[in-house]
C-alpha cells in the first residue's frame, strides 16, 4: 500500500492543532504546578557602607498581624532567630567591632535570647541552617544589649538609623521593641 495514498490533506492541520493544544496545555499545567508559593514573611536585604566596610543583612520579615509578639510569638528566655522562614544572616566585608567586640570579615547567622530587660545577641558560624532549631556549639560571639520601647512597627525591620564616618547603629525593630547595636569599622 502506498503511504501517500492514505494521506488526506484536510486532516493534517487538525492533527497539528490537536498536538499543539496538548503541548500548550501540558506547559501551562507545568508552569502552574511550579509557580512559587508567595510567603507571608517577605525576604529583605539591607546593606550599609561604614567607612570602607560593607555590611549586609538578609532576613525574612514576619508581620505581627494583631498577635502579641513578646512573650507569646517570641518566648522570653528562648533562643530565637530574629526573622522568619530562613536564618537571618549578617556579613561584613572587613573586620568590625560589633557592640565593642572584634568580629572578622565574613558571614554569620544572627540569633537572640530576648528577655524583658536584657537580650543576648549571638553571631553564629552556622549560616547554612534553617531559622530553627538553633545550632549549639557554633557561636562566634555573644553580647548583651538592652531593648528599648519604640513605636509599634507591624513588620520586622533591620535598619541603620545613624551612620557616621566609621561607625553606625544597627537597629532591629518589631512590634513595640527596638534593639540597637553599635558597629565600628576601624
Amino acid at each position: 500500500m502506498n503511504p501517500r495514498a492514505s494521506f488526506r490533506p484536510n486532516t493534517y492541520p487538525g492533527i497539528l492543532a490537536f498536538v499543539f493544544g496538548v503541548v500548550v496545555l501540558g506547559a501551562v499545567e507545568g508552569a502552574v504546578a511550579q509557580a512559587p508559593k508567595i510567603r507571608k514573611s517577605q525576604e529583605a536585604t539591607v546593606t550599609q557602607k561604614i567607612a570602607s566596610t560593607d555590611v549586609k543583612i538578609s532576613y525574612s520579615r514576619p508581620v505581627a498581624r494583631g498577635r502579641q509578639i513578646w512573650g507569646n510569638v517570641v518566648k522570653w528566655g528562648k533562643t530565637w532567630c530574629p526573622g522568619a522562614d530562613s536564618v537571618t544572616t549578617i556579613s561584613f566585608s572587613k573586620p568590625v567591632q560589633f557592640a565593642g567586640q572584634p568580629v572578622p570579615a565574613g558571614s554569620y547567622s544572627v540569633w537572640a535570647i530576648p528577655d524583658e530587660k536584657e537580650w543576648t545577641l549571638i553571631l553564629s558560624k552556622a549560616i547554612h541552617v534553617w531559622h530553627e532549631p538553633y545550632v549549639d556549639g557554633q557561636d562566634f560571639l555573644r553580647v548583651r544589649v538592652r531593648p528599648a520601647p519604640g513605636p509599634h512597627l507591624e513588620t520586622m525591620t533591620y535598619s541603620f538609623p545613624l551612620v557616621d564616618a566609621d561607625s553606625a547603629i544597627m537597629r532591629f525593630q518589631w512590634g513595640d521593641v527596638m534593639v540597637s547595636v553599635p558597629l565600628r569599622a576601624p
